[in-house]
């Protein structure tokens, strides 16, 4: 899926952006404000004060809201901080995003919870959960709907060396087309995600793309 953002601005930290992203893995590093800002946007959950993001081709948000939910239930994100509400227990709180995104519940929050290291952690309420499980749960979370876009922001905070090493194998699935996700965007200036393999790398600048290759 190709998302595109056209003549956006998002003030305070993004100005008149243009940007096109389209299937593989974009590394992007630069300013955190910027990278949230930017990563939010491609995520479909902040409208840009000015400009259009397009996905397809259509324009977001002028599309009925319906039809722009549809767009949201294609893209999985984990955003770098998130408030879980802490008397929420794992499982359900993964049954209840399944439902909300509305995929086979059952078979996905087990696909998951394997996949994170968080089998056996099903009944701890998110409040009880060390800072390294909250994040594999928020990386849980962010793919329960088996996305075709996965966006990133500072994954490699806070996670264990299991889950950093989870994470590695899923960026190269999406850098060799193995999976479902077939465009993954991830901010990330960490050594570590500097050296994954990625199709296009860019860097934000005074709210601008400074560097694209």
């Amino acid at each position: 899926m190709e998302i595109r953002l056209v003549a956006v601005d998002q003030p305070p930290t993004l100005r008149h952006l243009d940007l096109r992203i389209g299937a593989g893995v974009t590394c992007v590093r630069g300013n955190a404000a910027q990278c949230a800002s930017l990563v939010r946007l491609l995520a479909l959950r902040s409208p840009p004060r000015a400009g259009r993001v397009l996905l397809a081709g259509q324009d977001v948000y002028a599309l009925p809201p319906a039809r722009r939910a549809d767009w949201r239930r294609r893209i999985g994100f984990a955003p770098a901080g998130w408030s879980l509400p802490e008397t929420v227990a794992v499982g359900r709180g993964l049954a209840y995003l399944a439902a909300l995104w509305q995929v086979p519940g059952l078979r996905a929050v087990r696909r998951e919870l394997e996949t994170w290291g968080l089998t056996g952690l099903e009944g701890r309420r998110l409040g009880d959960l060390s800072p390294g499980e909250r994040r594999r749960f928020v990386l849980a979370a962010s793919r329960v709907m088996n996305p075709e876009v996965w966006i990133l922001e500072r994954p490699y905070d806070g996670v264990d060396r299991a889950a950093a090493a989870t994470l590695d194998m899923l960026v190269a699935d999406a850098f060799f087309g193995r999976g479902p996700v077939r465009t993954l965007v991830m901010a990330d200036d960490s050594a570590r995600a500097q050296r994954l393999p990625c199709h296009h790398r860019l860097a934000l600048d005074g709210g601008a793309v400074a560097e694209l290759d």
